[in-house]
């Protein structure tokens, strides 16, 4: 609750994670402490998701492997979870998720919007928003900026990733305390192997860059998708959500 220790008299206050959506004890966890929170998901079609957090990985330095053996692998761990694995998949599976959420707090109090949806039309779903917080529809001011757009890998990224591992890795003092004391005697051995990684991570760049999902993942996903995919139409009470890999 130390986030909101500067709220005064706002009429609305809130937080926003990816991770409260694939956590089964968010929900639940949310609920004790903001039993009437309103509640609001934005989802993707899944497969280009997963693309678009796989481009993310290869950014950031976190994954070498084409998109489809990152899939595969990253699916089959057993030690699956946030800062274990990638979560590729599994974060698509959406349909269980959201029941999670419509279950604990009531579909009232559940706002689901479809991104696609929302990239279409933005004021629409903006002022959709507004409304389901009670609040007076209007056009905000940054309406048009795009956010997080793709870029090309910069060192501020490459530490920003860093820290973020440093910062929520539980080995960390251990980490440090190994990395200090063997730092001098790996570091020239090591630099042959980082740039070869490097050198990789490059090529997969350029092969990646405004890229569309390579076929034998996008198949992949599908296969595994499909069904979840049908459990959310009918849990949303749709007959169709605009996702191309989906239409039927």
């Amino acid at each position: 609750m130390s986030l909101y220790k500067g709220v005064k008299n706002e009429r609305a206050i809130g937080e926003a994670s990816a991770s409260y959506l694939w956590d089964v004890q968010s929900p639940k966890m949310i609920h004790e402490v903001v039993p009437n929170a309103h509640i609001i998901i934005i989802l993707r079609d899944p497969i280009d998701r997963a693309f678009s957090q796989y481009l993310m990985s290869i950014r950031q330095r976190e994954e070498i492997s084409p998109f489809y053996d990152a899939i595969v692998k990253d699916y089959n761990r057993s030690d699956k979870g946030y800062f274990h694995s990638h979560l590729y998949v599994d974060l698509g599976l959406y349909s269980k998720q959201t029941k999670l959420y419509l279950d604990t707090f009531g579909p009232n109090n559940v706002k689901i919007l479809i991104f696609e949806e929302f990239v279409k039309d933005t004021q629409a779903s903006v002022n959709e928003v507004l409304r389901f917080l009670g609040l007076e529809p209007y056009v905000p001011s940054n309406i048009g900026k795009v956010y997080d757009p793709y870029v090309n890998p910069t060192n501020h990224t490459r530490t920003i990733s860093l820290l973020s591992k440093i910062a929520f890795s539980s080995k960390t003092a251990a980490f440090a305390r190994n990395f200090l004391k063997k730092a001098s005697k790996t570091m020239i051995r090591n630099s042959a192997s980082a740039a070869r990684k490097e050198a990789l991570t490059q090529r997969l760049l350029q092969a990646t860059r405004r890229s569309s999902v390579p076929e034998d993942g996008r198949e992949y996903l599908k296969g595994i998708y499909r069904d979840d995919v049908a459990e959310l139409k009918s849990l949303l009470g749709r007959s169709s959500v605009p996702w191309a890999n989906f239409m039927e």
